[in-house]
């Protein structure tokens, strides 16, 4: 059996032809004379070689095509596949349905097939960006709030991180998966469709409508997550509390301002300026910042854990004597502590005329600075009065409290400081920046030495320096507090 168009040979069974997409008429049919229609006077009389519904119905090359260009057009690709398919083949995967998915199902006219399939994906889809902009959005603009810092991430931070990349990993695969499935099966479910009718129309005016709806879904959506978000985040920012979401009371103000933010108001006095400016560009130094809890303090209350500490820049002074220098210091500890047990107090003194507040976070062994404000004596500690201080500046006033001797003061951590060679040549050099709290962070006091915290993996190193204060021994523990290894360094430079 041969097509009467094309003239290509084909097997019984074959409605279309799958070389010129016409219809292939039963044999006993085929030898039916076919009237041709001529084109009126005067008018070009070559045929229109194009493909028309009326190919589908059996017209010829050069006949009249009645309705021609009402966007009912054999495709030679669907022919093709409509006939193998009512051959009995199983239909071959379709690039266009796996690479442009919903879009080509809108095109192709397959509502109810993007009802069942794309728009439960992109529902999912919009909800997955509703979260992650949600977060994210809050975390900008806390961001924003801080000046550029956050506070501590909390617990409830990596859970949202894990939400969202487990959500978005899963929305991922679902895509995937649901295009492959498209891919394979639309030229079946498509031919089931068309009833084998390879005269498929276009349906741009709904591609146009699915990706506008989708964009403008999508600009809904996110203008009213900015709506509701924002006054929240906003309120958070001003807050700006200590980790755990503390409530700040007694004399501490209920919203702490942006950090370097004015508002036309003096947030400390001449006295502080000229603290900081006495100690700028010494840097942060963590020995301010953090401290250990020597074991007489450490079955005792909150208070006294705190003021029996040591910074571990002074061995010598507690931070109750180092506050004793102070004048009229507060001790203040109704602070509801974290869920992990963390738990915070703070002391508040004067220097001229500004409150300076320190607020500690407290555990069994260690204390550490987690903020520190001022605000003018006598005024309100709104958000408009305070300023929160950097790291650096934090540093620069509990070293004033110091006093000018306090380099003198025995501090095992300041003594490790410098650099160090081992056995095999290797040098490594303890400063200031290798306990920045990046990698490595000063703990607590344990065997001896000094506990220093590796970021992240729950391993822990001891230094151990020896009474001559030039050899050192660095014991590596992993997180159950096994010893892993332990290196012996000397005093000085490779050479």
């Amino acid at each position: 059996m041969e097509c009467r168009y094309c003239g290509q040979r084909l097997k019984d069974g074959y409605e279309y032809c799958p070389n010129c997409g016409g219809r292939v008429e039963p044999p006993e049919q085929q030898a039916r004379p076919v009237q041709p229609a001529y084109a009126p006077q005067g008018a070009y009389s070559a045929p229109v070689q194009r493909y028309s519904p009326q190919e589908a119905e059996g017209y010829a090359y050069g006949m009249l095509q009645p309705g021609a260009g009402l966007g009912r057009v054999v495709s030679p690709y669907y022919a093709r596949e409509f006939a193998d398919i009512a051959a009995g083949g199983r239909g071959r995967f379709n690039a266009a349905a796996f690479f442009l998915g919903p879009f080509h199902q809108l095109y192709r006219g397959c509502y109810k097939r993007f009802a069942r399939t794309y728009l439960p994906y992109w529902l999912a889809l919009l909800s997955v960006l509703g979260v992650s902009l949600s977060f994210f959005g809050k975390l900008c603009v806390e961001l924003a709030g801080y000046g550029g810092r956050a506070a501590e991430p909390t617990q409830a931070f990596f859970v949202w991180i894990a939400a969202i990349l487990l959500l978005s990993l899963g929305v991922s695969v679902w895509g995937i998966a649901l295009s492959i499935y498209n891919g394979v099966t639309f030229n079946r479910r498509y031919f089931e469709q068309q009833h084998g009718d390879p005269a498929v129309p276009a349906h741009t005016g709904a591609v146009v409508g699915g990706a506008a709806a989708w964009v403008g879904v999508y600009i809904i959506a996110v203008v009213a997550l900015v709506a509701a978000l924002l006054p929240a985040a906003m309120q958070d920012a001003q807050q700006h509390q200590a980790p755990g979401t503390l409530p700040y009371a007694q004399s501490v103000p209920q919203a702490l301002p942006d950090d370097n933010a004015t508002y036309g108001t003096e947030h400390y006095g001449a006295a502080v300026s000229d603290a900081l400016e006495a100690h700028w560009g010494e840097g942060s130094d963590q020995a301010l910042l953090n401290g250990y809890i020597p074991a007489q303090a450490a079955g005792g209350t909150l208070e006294e854990r705190l003021r029996g500490s040591h910074l571990f820049y002074s061995d010598a002074r507690t931070l109750d004597e180092l506050f004793a220098a102070a004048e009229d210091v507060q001790w203040y500890t109704d602070y509801e502590p974290d869920a992990d047990g963390t738990e915070y107090a703070d002391a508040s003194w004067i220097m001229g005329d500004t409150v300076l507040v320190c607020v500690f976070a407290v555990s069994d062994t260690y204390t550490w600075v987690v903020d520190f404000y001022s605000y003018l004596n006598g005024e309100d500690p709104t958000a408009d009065g305070c300023y929160t201080f950097w790291d650096e500046e934090r540093s620069a006033l509990l070293l004033e409290l110091y006093g000018e001797n306090a380099s003198e003061e025995p501090s095992l951590a300041r003594q490790m400081r410098g650099a160090w060679v081992d056995g095999a040549g290797g040098a490594v050099l303890l400063d200031e920046s290798f306990f920045d709290g990046t990698d490595y962070t000063l703990g607590t006091m344990m065997d001896g030495g000094v506990q220093c915290w590796v970021q992240d993996d729950g391993s822990y190193i001891v230094f151990v320096l020896d009474e001559t204060g030039n050899a050192l021994t660095a014991r590596w523990y992993d997180g159950s507090g096994t010893l892993r290894a332990e290196q012996s360094f000397t005093r000085g430079t490779p050479g």
